[in-house]
C-alpha cells in the first residue's frame, strides 16, 4: 500500500466517475490489499470498496448529486473513483456521510449472515466483534426478528449501548479482572 498520485478515470458506458467525499474501512478491504480476497489487485489502482461522494461524470442523470457507491472499476480510497452505475444509489439529504459511505457492503453482508440464523430456526445467535458496524446491524436484525443476539466483544465500554440495541446478551473477552483472568 503507498501513497500515489494517479489520473482522474474515465467512465465508460454504464460508469459514472464520483468525487469522494468519504470511504469506508471493511474487513474485505484489507483482506483485498493483503491478496487474499479472491480478486486480483491492480499494480497503480487504488483500494477500497465502499464510499459517497458526489457523481462528476458519465451518462447518468445523476450528475451533481449525493451517492453511496461500490466502487467497480477503480477504488474508493482516491479523491476520485468510478463505479458501474448499477452499484450506485442516490443518498437521502438527511442520511449521514458515514452511513452513507457504508451502506452497501455490511448491510448486505448482514442480511446474508442473519438469513443463515433464520434458516436455522435458532431463537438466538452468537456474533463476535460485536460492536463494529457489522455487529451492530446484526444485532438489530436480531431484535427485529425477535432472535436473541449474544454480542461478544473485548471492552466493557461498549456493553451499554450493545444492550440499548438489542443485544440479549453482551460477554466481554478482552479485560482482566482482579485475579488476572479474562472476563
Amino acid at each position: 500500500l503507498a501513497y500515489l498520485s494517479v489520473p482522474v478515470p474515465l467512465p465508460g458506458t454504464g460508469q459514472a466517475v464520483i468525487k469522494v467525499h468519504l470511504a469506508a474501512v471493511n474487513p474485505s478491504d484489507i483482506h483485498f490489499i493483503k491478496g487474499e480476497y479472491g480478486q486480483p489487485r491492480s499494480k497503480g489502482v487504488p483500494a477500497g470498496f465502499e464510499g459517497v461522494g458526489e457523481v462528476m461524470a458519465g451518462d447518468t442523470p445523476l450528475l451533481g448529486q449525493r451517492v453511496s457507491f461500490f466502487a467497480t472499476a477503480s477504488g474508493a480510497w482516491a479523491e476520485y473513483a468510478m463505479a458501474d452505475l448499477a452499484t450506485v444509489v442516490p443518498c437521502r439529504p438527511d442520511l449521514a456521510e458515514v452511513d452513507a459511505a457504508g451502506q452497501l457492503v455490511n448491510p448486505l453482508t448482514a442480511i446474508a449472515m442473519f438469513d443463515i440464523v433464520k434458516e436455522s430456526g435458532a431463537d438466538s445467535f452468537v456474533l463476535n466483534a460485536a460492536g463494529s458496524q457489522l455487529g451492530k446491524l446484526l444485532i438489530a436484525l436480531g431484535r427485529d426478528h425477535g432472535v436473541k443476539p449474544i454480542a461478544v466483544v473485548r471492552r466493557s465500554a461498549q456493553v451499554d449501548a450493545l444492550r440499548a440495541l438489542g443485544a440479549a446478551e453482551v460477554i466481554v473477552t478482552g479485560e482482566l479482572d482482579s485475579l488476572g483472568a479474562a472476563n
